[in-house]
């Protein structure tokens, strides 16, 4: 099972799941992905222990765990 957690100021934080057994659960977690990213979000995949991250440009069906932030904004 993967998660994407996302982190939206706006709607608030969202869950997304599928089973890394189901085309149709990896499609619609691809395609939130692929929309949040569009949206300025930025990805990273993160062990389920918190411990190892990278940043993804684009949709793993093996990530485990990948959260989607807003970019920081500031000056």
């Amino acid at each position: 099972m993967g998660t994407l957690a996302i982190l939206d100021r706006e709607a608030g934080d969202i869950t997304v799941g599928w089973d890394k057994n189901s085309p149709d659960e990896i499609e619609n977690a691809q395609a939130t992905f692929d929309d949040m990213v569009a949206k300025g979000h930025l990805a990273y995949r993160v062990d389920k222990e918190g411990g190892k991250k990278e940043q993804l440009h684009k949709f793993d069906p093996k990530a485990e765990r990948i959260i989607l932030s807003p970019p920081l904004v500031g000056g």
